[in-house]
C-alpha cells in the first residue's frame, strides 16, 4: 500500500511526485533549476515560427538533407565493426564536397587507412588534400590542445570526427564507467 504521493516501484524503491505551481521561478542556488521548465513559449513559438526549429546541417544524405546537427555532439555507438567509421567518413566526404574542411582525429587507424577508405569512397584527391585535417594523436589533449586551437583558427572546420571515443578517453586515463570523467572529457572536444 502507498501513501499520498509515493508510488512504490519493484524492489521496494519509492519515488515522490512533486506538484509545482506553473511559473515558479528558478534559482540556481537552491536547486530549483530541477524544476520542470514551462513548455507552453516554446509549443507556441514552434509552431507560429517565433522560435527557430533545430534542423541538422551537417553530413548531406542523398536528396540534400542532413543528418547531423552543427555545433552539438552528435555520437554514433555500436558494436566494433558494425560501420561506425565508415558513417563519418561519409560526412567527412559530403562536407568536403560541399566546399567545408572535416577533420578526423584517429585513435584507430593510420593516415594510410584513412585516406585509402576516402579514395575508395570516390572522394578526389585534390579535395582530401585541400579539405581534409587528419590527426593522430598520442598523448593527452593538453598537450596538443594549442595546435587543435591553430586548426580551428585557420581552418574553421565544419565537422570534427573522433573516432574512438573509447580509445581517445583511455589516452586521458578517463574511466568510461565514471560520468563524471566522461563529462570532463567531452567538455575538452
Amino acid at each position: 500500500m502507498t501513501a499520498g504521493n509515493e508510488e512504490r516501484r519493484p524492489g521496494g524503491a519509492a519515488s515522490k511526485v512533486i506538484s509545482v505551481v506553473a511559473g515558479d521561478t528558478k534559482d540556481s542556488t537552491t536547486g530549483q533549476s530541477w524544476l520542470p521548465v514551462a513548455l507552453d513559449g516554446v509549443v507556441a513559438g514552434l509552431q507560429n515560427g517565433t522560435l527557430k526549429r533545430p534542423a541538422p546541417t551537417v553530413g548531406r544524405l542523398t536528396g540534400g538533407s542532413h543528418w547531423l546537427y552543427a555545433g552539438r555532439t552528435n555520437g554514433l555507438a555500436g558494436e566494433s565493426g558494425c560501420g561506425k567509421s565508415w558513417a563519418a567518413l561519409q560526412a567527412v566526404t559530403t562536407e568536403m564536397e560541399d566546399g567545408h574542411t572535416a577533420v578526423f582525429v584517429d585513435f584507430e587507424d593510420d593516415e594510410v587507412g584513412v585516406v585509402a577508405r576516402l579514395l575508395s569512397m570516390g572522394v578526389d584527391p585534390g579535395v582530401i588534400q585541400a579539405r581534409f585535417v587528419y590527426i593522430h594523436p598520442d598523448e593527452r589533449f593538453i598537450h596538443g590542445k594549442p595546435y587543435v586551437d591553430a586548426v580551428v583558427e585557420q581552418r574553421k572546420p565544419s565537422l570534427w570526427v573522433i573516432d574512438s571515443t573509447g580509445e581517445s578517453m583511455a589516452l586521458e586515463s578517463c574511466d568510461p564507467n565514471s560520468d563524471d570523467a566522461v563529462a570532463t572529457r567531452f567538455q575538452l572536444s
